[in-house]
């Protein structure tokens, strides 16, 4: 069986070899994407090539900024003005020697590098205003207009002609700032005795109270609070400053604690304990991520060195600049309007800080006020005066 199977093998293989086929090119190989990029993934630049018409004004907008000691990039930045100011997200420049990188052009096909220094801040949106030694450049322009509906595609700018990433809104824009919402600084967890502190922030409202690990939370203001959302609900509806009085058993004692209770927004790193841990598994999180008085969530995935540069629609508008990547499937933006006001007087190098014009108004309203009752004061001590001299030329008599 074998023998006859290898003859006909031969036979075949002469007949083969005496009329050979006519010439063909090989096929194709295909294109294999790079270890670790998916040729169709969010970063791909097939993919992004699709995106670059929404950045083609806002990349000439968008800067890198790094740190001078390393070399590695800290932050994107937004220009604003055409005479060298640029936006940054200030808190990842803390301490830190800066430079920046202009996005590539015909005048400058390296990009542009230079120092910048910072030269205002505003905390509230964790915004850093940098000056760099330039004229000429091109600012973005932000519209004093409704944020995008959730759905809507959005693309992030880098200073390449690719955006850096591409995705939609998640959310309507919504403010994030817990500043008035009391804090009392401990962690729980339920058991069957009750909810029970596993963790005392320190110098807060509960460490002041002298609260302590273990302890049993039975009551706030009189209320049986069951879960830990109810505890949650119970204590951020009171106001920072607030009293809260509180039923704890310590061992087999019952106590009544007073807490004077402090703001969200002065323990920062104390709230990002109680997020979902998963949140980090899409990798390293912004360090300042929550608290802004506005902000537009979205899904496109940016890294923290790469907050702060122009977000756009897919008409090419900027419709905010991107603050923070604050989970694991979302970022956050500062909404196009938020920013219009800021930057009203960003020529003069400084934030404007619509809180400082409150104050100064009601500061102002406080003095006219004080003046109304300073003089209704002098008109009663001289209507006193006038009956006291009265009284005395009667007594007199």
């Amino acid at each position: 069986m074998k023998r006859y199977a290898l003859c006909f093998l031969a036979g075949f293989s002469a007949v083969y070899a005496e009329a050979p086929m006519p010439e063909t090119p090989p096929a194709a190989v295909p294109e294999i994407a790079p270890v670790g990029v998916e040729k169709y993934g969010k970063r791909a630049s097939d993919v992004l090539a699709q995106y670059a018409p929404t950045v083609a004004s806002a990349h000439l907008s968008t800067v890198r900024v790094f740190n001078k000691a390393t070399s590695k990039q800290v932050a994107m930045a937004t220009v604003v003005s055409a005479s060298g100011y640029l936006i940054s997200k200030a808190s990842e420049l803390e301490n830190a020697d800066i430079e920046v990188l202009f996005a590539k052009s015909s005048v400058c096909p390296a990009g542009l590098r230079m120092g910048a220094k910072i030269v205002d801040t505003c905390r509230a949106f964790d915004l850093a205003l940098l000056k760099v030694e330039a004229s000429g450049l091109n600012p973005a322009v932000f519209m004093d207009c409704p944020p995008p509906v959730p759905g809507t595609f959005l693309t992030a700018a880098d200073t390449e002609e690719l955006p850096l990433a591409f995705g939609v809104a998640s959310v309507n824009a919504r403010s994030l700032d817990d500043s008035n919402k009391g804090f009392l600084g401990v962690m729980l967890r339920s058991t069957d005795d009750g909810l029970k502190i596993g963790m005392v922030t320190e110098k807060s409202a509960a460490a002041d109270a002298g609260l302590k690990v273990n302890d049993i939370v039975l009551k706030v203001n009189g209320r049986i609070v069951a879960t830990v959302d109810e505890f949650i609900h119970t204590v951020g509806s009171c106001k920072p400053t607030e009293r809260v009085q509180l039923q704890i058993k310590r061992a087999d004692e019952l106590k009544d604690v007073d807490a004077i209770l402090r703001a969200r927004g002065d323990f920062p790193q104390a709230m990002q304990r109680f997020e979902d841990p998963r949140n980090s598994m899409s990798g390293a999180l912004s360090s300042h991520r929550t608290g802004f008085p506005a902000a537009l969530q979205h899904d496109l995935f940016l890294k923290p060195a790469e907050c702060g540069g122009p977000l756009t629609d897919l008409d090419g508008h900027i419709v905010g600049i991107n603050i923070a990547h604050s989970g694991r499937t979302e970022s956050l933006a500062i909404p196009s309007a938020s920013l219009a006001i800021l930057l009203k007087t960003v020529e003069s190098g400084k934030f404007f800080h619509p809180e400082i014009e409150e104050l100064q108004k009601s500061k102002s309203n406080l003095e006219e006020e004080m003046k109304r009752l300073d003089e209704m004061e002098a008109r009663i001590k001289a209507q006193v005066d006038e009956i006291a001299k009265k009284l005395q030329a009667l007594v007199g008599e």
